[in-house]
Formats: C-alpha cells, sequence, structure tokens
C-alpha cells in the first residue's frame, strides 16, 4: 500500500512540475526567445531559429504603437501590398474620386485557436479645412476584421472617397482615425489636398 502510495505522489509531482515548466515555456519573455533563436542558429537550425524569431517579432510588434505608413494619394485602387500606382501630386478637380492608401502597422495580431489569428480594426476619416475644422466625415468609414490562418503583417487600407457634392476650390485635409479593436491603440494621420 505504501508503493501505491509513493508512486501516487510522484506521479502527482510530476503532473506539478510539468505544469509548472509548461506555463513558464508559455509566459516566455523576447528576450528568452532570442536567446533560444541564437541557440538554434548556433546549431545551424535555421528553420527552428526563423520560427521562433516570427512568434518573438509578433509578440514585439502587438506591444509597438500602432502606426499608418505610406500614406499617399494613388492613381487607382491598390491591387496589394506595396502594389499602388502613387499619383503625381495632390492637385483635383471637383468631383473627382479620391483614391488613398495607407499601410498599417502593429495592429494587433490576437491568436483565437490553433493556427488562428484575428486582426479587427476600424477607421475614421474626416474632411477638413488647414484650420482643423471638421467639414464631414464618417465614424468607422471602415471596418477590417479578418480571422487567417496566418499572422498576416502586410495588410494596407484602399480608400476610396467620391465628391457626391463637389468640394469648392480650396486646400483641405483628410483626417484618417485608425483604432485597433483588440488593444485600444489608435493613430492618426493627416493628407492634404487641393481642389483647383
Amino acid at each position: 500500500m505504501k508503493k501505491i502510495n509513493k508512486w501516487i505522489y510522484v506521479f502527482l509531482l510530476f503532473l506539478l512540475v510539468t505544469q509548472f515548466i509548461f506555463s513558464v515555456t508559455l509566459i516566455a519573455s523576447e528576450k528568452d526567445l532570442i536567446a533560444e533563436a541564437l541557440y538554434y542558429l548556433e546549431q545551424q537550425n535555421h528553420k527552428m531559429a526563423a520560427d521562433i524569431l516570427e512568434k518573438t517579432l509578433t509578440l514585439i510588434w502587438n506591444k509597438a504603437p500602432l502606426e499608418l505608413n505610406n500614406l499617399c494619394f494613388t492613381k487607382e485602387e491598390a491591387s496589394g501590398f506595396g502594389f499602388y500606382l502613387r499619383r503625381d501630386d495632390n492637385h483635383f478637380k471637383p468631383g473627382e474620386d479620391f483614391f488613398i492608401y495607407s499601410e498599417p502597422k502593429n495592429y494587433t495580431i490576437k491568436e483565437i485557436g490553433e493556427g488562428l489569428y484575428e486582426i479587427y480594426f476600424k477607421e475614421d476619416l474626416y474632411f477638413l479645412d488647414m484650420e482643423g475644422n471638421i467639414l464631414g466625415g464618417q465614424k468607422d468609414f471602415l471596418e477590417y476584421h479578418i480571422i487567417s490562418h496566418a499572422p498576416n503583417k502586410e495588410l494596407f487600407i484602399n480608400n476610396v472617397i467620391t465628391q457626391n457634392e463637389p468640394f469648392p476650390p480650396g486646400e483641405y485635409q483628410f483626417l484618417l482615425i485608425v483604432k485597433d479593436v483588440a488593444s485600444q491603440k489608435t493613430v492618426e494621420e493627416k493628407i492634404n489636398f487641393v481642389i483647383d
């Protein structure tokens, strides 16, 4: 009977130690993961090092401030990340459509299941005069919500704005506010334009 109790205690101790090690592994810091990747590099195991660094990058990405990069007017809607034709200038005619391209960065990539990731952000878009007074616009002009099998870090935003009522000649700006739903991080960027 004492032998059986002893084995039960050993088994329970093993379960506790295993659970503790598993928990510590789950909360490994970015520095620990980088050190692990360096170990695999020394072993010439480049695939394992790359996989660990990719996971580390996602952890750092989620903590970094939200950004909106490469904000520009384009000649038409972009066909993909980095695939856009930048407009030569920011001068538009009354009634002409606006195509605005941008690349959000450091939005939250949330693992929601084994091999499934959620990305969810919204964009407000406002039309301002050069003093910053809001002349029009829309809260939640765009909603971007995806579930993916990969932690996608190359997303782009296409904004198409039509002048239902042509803007009068003058200088203006668009204000874009991108809001990350999961983390509540936000970023604001302006882009100036002229109606001739």
